[in-house]
């Protein structure tokens, strides 16, 4: 209700404010219902509405990471350290369920760029070859007697 002369009663939107808050239960139930039979129109509508608008929205996310980029990576980090062996776990069994999968991309990706990851390769190993040199070694003197007793295919080694 209005305080002064000057106010006016907002009737409908107050009325309907207060039916939304009494029967908040019943309309949530009709909605239910509703979205429950009408879902698969409802995914074409907005199938067709993402696939007309899909520059648009791209733009659109590109700015907002751009914008917010240390709060993202922040966030992301914080869900990462908290969950790490959810995360561990979830991806584990994505691995074992489709290990053939990952297998035959990982095969067709390096048939694909054989020439790519060579180069990769060389310039690395030339880059940092102290560091191989030195964890080669590392390696070696932890692992001798062990390297002794190994044998190849062939019956050598020794």
């Amino acid at each position: 209700m209005p305080g002064s002369g000057k106010q006016r009663y907002c009737g409908l939107k107050c009325y309907q404010a207060a039916y939304n808050a009494a029967k908040r239960d019943r309309i949530a139930k009709r909605n239910a219902a509703y979205n429950a039979a009408h879902r698969d129109e409802r995914a074409k509508y907005h199938a067709a509405y993402r696939a007309a608008h899909r520059d648009e929205r791209a733009k659109y996310h590109a700015a907002y990471r751009a914008a917010n980029r240390d709060r993202i990576a922040k966030s992301q980090a914080a869900y990462h350290a908290a969950n790490r062996h959810k995360i561990a776990k979830r991806k584990a069994a994505h691995r074992a369920a489709n290990r053939d999968k990952i297998a035959k991309y990982k095969a067709a990706y390096r048939a694909a760029n054989r020439d790519k990851i060579a180069k990769y390769k060389a310039a690395y190993h030339a880059a940092n070859r102290d560091k191989i040199a030195k964890r080669k070694a590392a390696y070696r003197a932890a692992n001798l007697d062990r390297l002794k007793q190994l044998t190849t295919r062939r019956g050598g080694r020794k």
